[in-house]
């Protein structure tokens, strides 16, 4: 019985793995954006990478086109990435939209696996939650897209990532009073020197990490033990 129950758990941890390589290995050619999220502030600048994901699949050709909350970002800046050698863009900013063209220069020359298509330079202009998404539907080519040599469009739209960031309100500078900096302060010469201890450093509470990740691991270990003995 005890054998039996081993065979059975190993069972159920095999077929998990199994499951969770397959959905990765089901997504295909995609786009994405790399950071994901942040937190900024009104009128701070962040660059975000377009990334590119093919796969084992051949391109020659990719649209990225980005939708953003024009309200509480804007573009200030688009540098080419390394995967094609053709690289075009445009920007509207008034309607929160960046398009990105990338295209082989040479005929029947593609790439494959992942990489950098651009590099975009967004200013943070008010407070917030702000989205970043790549517009995308399965069957239309006038939307993202990654071209093969015989034109057919690989992306799969539903693996494409989205993005999300915070807009925080700027920091604003302290300003000290003219007259507290021009009031002349009392100097007291005849006051006996009084002495001053200052600790070294604060003393240390709490729980080591080592010391949490040890306690951690070994209550793992015992659970997996114990299922094992069963």
């Amino acid at each position: 019985m005890k054998v039996l129950r081993k065979i059975v758990f190993t069972l159920i941890i095999f077929l998990g793995l199994w499951r969770v390589g397959t959905v990765f290995a089901q997504a295909g050619p995609r786009l994405y954006f790399q950071p994901s999220s942040g937190n900024y502030e009104v009128g701070e600048t962040f660059d975000i990478v377009v990334k590119i994901d093919t796969g084992d699949k051949e391109s020659m050709a990719a649209d990225a086109l980005i939708s953003f909350d024009e309200s509480k970002l804007k573009v200030n800046k688009v540098v080419e990435g390394d995967f094609f050698s053709g690289f075009d863009y445009n920007i509207e900013n008034n309607n929160g939209k960046l398009t990105i063209y990338l295209f082989s220069e040479q005929a029947l020359v593609t790439n494959s696996g992942q990489g950098n298509i651009a590099t975009v330079t967004f200013e943070a202009t008010d407070e917030g939650t702000a989205a970043t998404s790549f517009l995308c539907e399965s069957g239309v080519d006038t939307d993202s897209a990654i071209w093969d040599q015989q034109g057919n469009d690989l992306i799969d739209c539903a693996a494409c990532g989205s993005g999300s960031y915070t807009i925080g309100e700027s920091a604003e500078p302290t300003n000290t009073p003219a007259e507290a900096t021009n009031t002349p302060q009392p100097t007291n010469t005849t006051a006996p020197d009084q002495p001053t201890s200052t600790p070294s450093s604060l003393p240390e509470t709490g729980i080591e990490t080592p010391l949490l990740i040890a306690v951690l691991g070994g209550g793992i270990m015992l659970l997996f033990s114990w299922a094992l003995s069963l």
